[in-house]
């Protein structure tokens, strides 16, 4: 009951946000589309474009007004899809492929999409994005988005029976340090529930960049048990609350210039709750290139 009441009291607190940015006169924050596969919502890519940043105030204001559209791309490879201590590839090394599109008003909108390399191969899951980002004060923003995604097969994820997710989560950045609360509400056949706890922090040495993020998560679900990893008898609803993951990893990126950069991003996930994950100790790395401009 206490989760679900700290649960309500974030989305409530969400609202009351929107209505308080709508009157603070304006303010405007460019975030491209970042992949699903982080924990974190945008704020990686908000510490990507903080590290991006070597103009000045005037000069950043001029380009922002000439260039109000950002194009972000990515393309990578994951050992397997942890997402707030939930597997979502069942084990299994994935290629990632993203776009995104955002605006400096606060839209954004993408697609993503994972493909299997091993097991029985083929396209995993399909994600639509469409979010807003509001910039409350220069150090304070909430974001909220909606996303549907189309998974391949109902049996490789226990999140594969709630197509449609709402996210919520507010950033709290000081000078390169960030923290991030966020609410995940997935819905559909399936109700599950994440509030995650997330910081992060930005090193960066000419064109290298250090990311290191921690965070924690806790999670309540309702899930049919054929969708579980650990399936007993006559197929049922499970229902379940707690700890769902505590995670640690540092992302590596480094700048080729022309809008390219490469990343490098090993971490480690615990998950413990069984039927979520078939590991408790989980080493991830993936790796990738992403391509980005503004119009």
């Amino acid at each position: 009951m206490k989760l679900h009441f700290l649960l309500y009291l974030i989305i409530a607190i969400s609202f009351a946000s929107i209505n308080l940015y709508c009157q603070v006169p304006d303010s405007t924050q460019t975030e491209p589309f970042e992949t699903l596969e982080s924990d974190s919502l945008n704020i990686e890519t908000e510490m990507d474009e903080m590290a991006e940043s070597g103009s000045t105030e005037d000069e950043t204001d001029t380009l922002e007004a000439e260039q109000p559209w950002s194009f972000d791309a990515t393309t990578g490879y994951v050992s397997k899809r942890i997402k707030n201590g939930t597997d979502l590839s069942n084990s299994q090394p994935l290629l990632n492929i993203g776009v995104g599109l955002s605006h400096e008003n606060g839209f954004n909108t993408g697609i993503d999409l994972d493909k299997r390399f091993t097991g029985i191969g083929g396209l995993q899951d399909i994600a639509f994005l469409i979010g807003y980002d509001f910039s409350i004060t220069d150090w304070f923003s909430f974001c909220a988005d909606y996303t549907y995604t189309k998974y391949a097969n109902d049996s490789l994820s226990a999140v594969a029976g709630s197509n449609h997710a709402l996210s919520f989560a507010f950033d709290f950045s000081f000078n390169n340090l960030i923290f991030d609360i966020s609410f995940d509400r997935y819905f559909g056949a399936d109700q599950i529930n994440y509030l995650t706890f997330t910081g992060m922090y930005l090193k960066k040495f000419g064109d290298f960049k250090i990311l290191p993020m921690a965070g924690i998560s806790w999670t309540s679900y309702e899930i049919k048990s054929s969708r579980l990893f650990t399936k007993k008898g006559l197929s049922f609803k499970k229902m379940e609350r707690g700890l769902s993951s505590v995670n640690v990893s540092i992302k590596l990126g480094y700048d080729l210039g022309g809008g390219f950069d490469i990343f490098l991003k090993p971490g480690y996930v615990y998950s413990p709750i069984s039927s979520l994950s078939k590991t408790t100790k989980n080493f991830i790395f993936g790796f990738g290139v992403n391509y980005s401009f503004d119009f």
